[in-house]
């Protein structure tokens, strides 16, 4: 089966999860061996992917990492809750200072 570019890079995410059925990686592979401008795509979408630094782990538990990772992430939840409430005390105040001045200057009409 012949692709086009567009059909090539169209199939770029489905390709690259190995999700695609066998005729359609033959079908990529076939187009790629042929068009150099949808290698260079293909490249340049792996390039953005792989990761620009790697962490070192040899010689470092697991179970150590996965703990740490565990810390780690219960500090962020709380930090995420404890923004939440500030940004609901505060639009709190907001509004309790909106209503208070509303309240006062229909007074002072009346008054």
């Amino acid at each position: 089966m012949e692709i086009t570019c567009d059909m090539a890079r169209d199939l770029a995410d489905i390709y690259e999860s190995g999700k695609a059925s066998e005729e359609t990686v033959c079908a990529v592979e076939k187009h790629l061996e042929g068009c150099k401008e949808c290698r260079g795509y293909y490249e340049s979408r792996n390039e953005r992917r792989t990761p620009r630094f790697r962490v070192e782990t040899s010689g470092i538990d697991a179970e150590l990492i996965e703990e740490n990772l565990r810390k780690l992430s219960k500090r962020l939840r709380v930090r995420q809750v404890i923004g939440s409430v500030c940004a609901v005390a505060t639009a709190v105040i907001g509004l309790s200072a909106l209503l208070y001045n509303f309240i006062a200057e229909y007074k002072r009409k009346q008054g």
